[in-house]
């Protein structure tokens, strides 16, 4: 059956410049109205998980001595204010920004609670020399109708080695927050991971992208947030040896299984809209191979035929 969760991006400029007077409790008030303004987007779309963008509550523009100050103080109190404002609207908030001594991603679910933390596995050289201390593997987490959710933090986009756990994980949503875009990254990580590739990119495009690059919602140069109903009970498969079987699946359920061709990739997706079946149930139906299952068939057929000519 379907097994939808809705989604949402906030990757709004938050406040840079920091104008107010050189006190912490009141640049820590300033930062947390900014994001009470941003999270009421989420709230109003009746989101069930919201995205944050990487230091989602630092100040770009501090003096250095206020700048120590502030953060050294934000620690204690930002992670709360999150965990407070999604118990309270019942959302839940993948929160991304420097703790103690990581540059972390932590999901606060609908009752506050903490039930996962991702440290950035690749920081930057100089956040190690400023005392970032790496992650050491990829995380899965579960939370609403998300069975396995990953999570990546900017610099990380660009390293094969957490990618391929991932690959090895199958998370269904990964979730990336961001100082840099990635730019095509992006869809390499949805296509080659097939996960629901959600992106917050500070001041940047964000977008929320299905594992076939399609991208079901996306921020503008107007606006700073986007939101989306994905729907995880769906399936990646090639359309070799699959493609005569489409129209029999058509036929039976019609609008009830959404198949998505975004062209020239080979890949589609197929979206199981039923409530008394799941996408499992369909692919043995129509006995439809799944993407891992035919890329494998192929290097086993050709490692075969390699040794039968050897």
């Amino acid at each position: 059956m379907a097994r939808k969760v809705k989604i949402s991006v906030l990757s709004g400029h938050r406040p840079n410049q920091y104008h107010g007077e050189m006190k912490v409790d009141i640049a820590i008030k300033a930062m947390q109205e900014y994001w009470i303004n941003e999270l009421q987007q989420a709230v109003n779309e009746k989101s069930d998980v919201v995205l944050l963008p990487e230091a989602c509550d630092r100040y770009l523009d501090l003096n250095p001595s206020f700048a120590k100050e502030f953060y050294e103080a934000k620690i204690h109190v930002m992670p709360d204010f999150f965990a407070n404002y999604a118990k309270e609207h019942k959302i839940t908030i993948v929160y991304s920004g420097k703790l103690e001594n990581t540059n972390s991603s932590v999901v606060f679910n609908q009752d506050g609670n903490v039930v996962s933390t991702y440290n950035k596995v690749f920081p930057m050289i100089d956040e190690i020399k400023d005392g970032i201390i790496p992650g050491k593997k990829a995380v899965i987490s579960s939370f609403n109708n998300i069975k396995k959710a990953g999570f990546a933090i900017c610099f990380d986009l660009n390293f094969d080695e957490l990618r391929q756990q991932y690959i090895d994980l199958h998370p269904e949503v990964i979730f990336f927050s961001s100082m840099f875009h990635g730019g095509f990254q992006q869809q390499i990580w949805a296509y080659s991971t097939q996960s629901f590739f959600v992106s917050s990119i500070f001041g940047k495009q964000s977008r929320i992208m299905a594992p076939n690059g399609s991208v079901l919602a996306s921020t503008s140069n107007y606006n700073t947030h986007c939101s989306a109903t994905v729907n995880l009970d769906s399936v990646l498969v090639h359309l070799d040896y699959n493609n005569n079987k489409l129209p029999a699946i058509k036929k039976k359920y019609g609008d009830k299984v959404i198949i998505d061709d975004t062209g020239y990739l080979g890949s589609i997706m197929i979206y199981n809209e039923l409530e008394d079946r799941t996408i499992g149930d369909i692919v043995n139906e129509f006995n439809i191979e799944l993407l891992d299952d035919y890329f494998n068939r192929s290097r086993d057929f050709r490692s075969d035929f390699l040794k039968s000519i050897d």
